[in-house]
């Protein structure tokens, strides 16, 4: 069995933490501030803080998965089941947190695993051996060039389209490369695409990377209070996925904390309830009393953004538990039976 490394645990904890404080912000609060505030400063600094949360999150992915051509279709069911059950439990907190209004049509919606993230990754995690088929043929300045004309590509140029888009109020629809629609904010398989190959670029040459830690922190934090900044004048393409500050500040936060060097069973165990958080946060936040401190004490404000974004991954940790000890054995039992079909989808490098 394979050992996580509880730094990057940490950082996928630090991630899902951070989804919770983005929806805190853009599902309620945001909303309620007024505007030129304090504590609209406040709520867009958290933001700013965790908007490269879910590229870091296919960042990690790139990193470990690139390591191999070897995929499983039971970690497809696993998630698709979990999707699934946690769909049917936020359906149960919803009616029991609204005091009724149980539906037989919307515990049937529950079910159905219509999630735009978990959709995206599973089509990457099924392209990616191939994708790493590839991408071992490179030398490192090949996938340095690679990398650069994906990042232009895919990041620096249709943020360039969007930023024009709002000072001038025309919309240059035939000038992205990725859709006739724009840039889509990032939620896309190509912006999963093109983070998964910044992971790899890091397992095979991360260690390159000399720049010291001071520095990188730098870097990061320089980045939260320009989204913050940029977000008070233009939050759209501010708050892109593929808006390369937010790009630039995964790869800071990666590095960050891969240096860090812990080992831990409570961190590793902790961070598995990061899924089941994910599914289940946003059915809490009209619940924990946001509009009773947005307009008061901006320390105040901080800190229940904090107290609610960790009561909340405990709720959902204590959920994924439960569910962990019911789907175990079910998902042991089928990933046996669905081994012999994994070699479809496990490309030989021969």
């Amino acid at each position: 069995m394979k050992t996580r490394n509880s730094s990057i645990e940490l950082l996928r904890t630090f991630a899902i933490l951070g989804v919770v404080v983005l929806h805190y912000n853009g599902n309620v609060a945001l909303n309620l501030v007024t505007d030129g505030s304090i504590q609209q400063s406040v709520l867009l600094a958290f933001e700013s803080l965790f908007l490269c949360a879910v590229n870091t999150f296919i960042l990690i992915s790139g990193y470990f998965l690139s390591n191999s051509t070897q995929r499983h279709w039971v970690k497809v069911v696993q998630l698709l089941c979990q999707v699934m059950v946690l769909g049917v439990v936020r359906y149960g907190f919803s009616v029991l947190l609204a005091g009724g209004g149980f539906s037989l049509s919307s515990l049937v919606s529950s079910i159905i695993p219509n999630n735009w993230f978990v959709t995206l990754y599973l089509t990457l995690y099924i392209l990616s051996p191939y994708m790493n088929l590839l991408l071992e043929r490179l030398n490192k300045k090949q996938m340095g060039i690679l990398l650069i004309i994906a990042l232009f590509l895919f990041s620096v140029w249709p943020t360039v389209l969007d930023a024009i888009h709002h000072i001038m109020g025309q919309f240059f629809n035939g000038m992205y490369p990725l859709s006739m629609g724009g840039n889509m904010g990032g939620y896309t398989i190509v912006q999963f695409g093109l983070m998964y190959l910044i992971g790899a670029y890091l397992r095979r040459f991360g260690d390159h990377i000399r720049i010291r830690s001071h520095w990188v922190a730098l870097i990061f934090f320089g980045g939260v209070g320009t989204l913050t900044l940029w977000q008070m004048v233009e939050p759209t393409s501010a708050r892109s996925y593929s808006n390369p500050l937010i790009i630039l500040m995964a790869v800071c936060a990666f590095l960050l904390f891969s240096r860090i060097q812990i080992q831990s069973k409570v961190i590793n165990r902790i961070a598995q309830g990061a899924f089941a958080c994910y599914i289940l946060h946003d059915v809490f936040l009209p619940y924990v009393g946001i509009e009773q401190v947005i307009g008061g004490n901006p320390l105040l404000l901080m800190g229940h953004i904090m107290v609610c974004a960790l009561g909340i991954y405990l709720i959902s940790f204590g959920v994924d538990f439960l569910y962990g000890l019911v789907s175990r054995p079910i998902l042991a039992w089928v990933g046996k039976r669905l081994a012999r079909w994994d070699r479809y989808i496990s490309p030989s490098k021969e």
